[in-house]
């Protein structure tokens, strides 16, 4: 992990081991560094379903949808889980009150010190 970041494990009821969280943060970093990762909806909220999805929001300004993709499917093939990613561009969200709930009760996993 590079030393110009955070890693931020959640004090909230996730779901999520710190290990898949770890995994989920080194996995998005080795495809490209974005400034801030968020877990969101249901698994950062605790209302999670056995097989509900894993949300993450990728805080990436210069980020486009074929990264965001490629991220997605990266996950997807690397991480041993049977659970599905559904991950975002927070800067591409149009619905604010979306955004506001990403941001009012998101767990950040990750933020880049340097942006």
């Amino acid at each position: 992990m590079p030393l110009d970041a955070t890693l931020f494990i959640s004090q909230k009821d996730t779901v999520l081991s710190v290990n898949l969280s770890k995994q989920i943060v080194e996995k998005i970093l080795s495809c490209k560094k974005p400034e801030k990762i968020v877990l969101f909806g249901s698994r950062a909220t605790g209302n999670e379903k056995k097989t509900s999805d894993i949300d993450i929001a990728i805080f990436g300004k210069q980020w486009t949808d074929r990264d965001i993709n490629m991220v997605r499917h990266h996950l997807e093939e690397k991480i041993k889980t049977p659970l599905k990613f559904d991950v975002i561009n927070f800067y591409s969200i149009a619905k604010d009150e979306l955004k506001n709930n990403i941001l009012s009760q998101g767990v950040i996993l990750y933020e880049s010190k340097t942006h």
